[in-house]
């Protein structure tokens, strides 16, 4: 792997720890110390299991799959070519899915509603990432063919089925 390639995997490999473990850490302790109240309830914490696995099996399956087409198994810039197998095939943003996912287990098996909050506001800003820098900067790179992808495959909500 070049530096430059290093130095991506590191700075993702950050990035998205501080906003997937550090930050509903720092949010829980807030949450804690402003007494704020709590939702949790037996059937919201069984709710959080199949979440939080779905979640890690995305995050593995995107990465490796990223990894082979752009050497970095962190998707921060554009790959060299489509990554279109996996649950790419399915839903074109299944990396920024994982992490909402994961945050919504957070929420259920702990209940803190400052998690509920960040997941919700972080979900919106992964959607206006998405729709103003990396969907335009993905159509001028590969053209005709990311516009193919884009009426293919669904930008957020996976597509069960593999197309006919």
């Amino acid at each position: 792997m070049s530096e430059a390639g290093g130095r991506v995997r590191r700075g993702g490999t950050v990035l998205f720890g501080t906003l997937l473990l550090v930050v509903p850490l720092l949010l829980a302790l807030a949450d804690e110390k402003l007494g704020l109240p709590r939702f949790r309830t037996g059937a919201a914490s069984l709710l959080a299991w199949p979440l939080a696995l779905a979640s890690l099996f995305l995050f593995a399956d995107c990465t490796r799959r990223y990894r082979r087409v752009s050497g970095s198994g962190v998707p921060l810039e554009p790959p060299p070519r489509l990554v279109l197998s996996g649950f790419y095939g399915r839903c074109r943003n299944p990396f920024y899915l994982a992490s909402i996912l994961w945050l919504f287990a957070l929420f259920f098996f702990f209940g803190y509603a400052m998690l509920l909050v960040y997941a919700v506001f972080l979900a919106l800003a992964f959607h206006l990432v998405v729709v103003f820098h990396e969907e335009p900067l993905l159509r001028s790179r590969f053209g005709e063919a990311y516009e193919r992808y884009l009426r293919a495959v669904p930008r957020w909500v996976p597509r069960l089925r593999e197309p006919r």
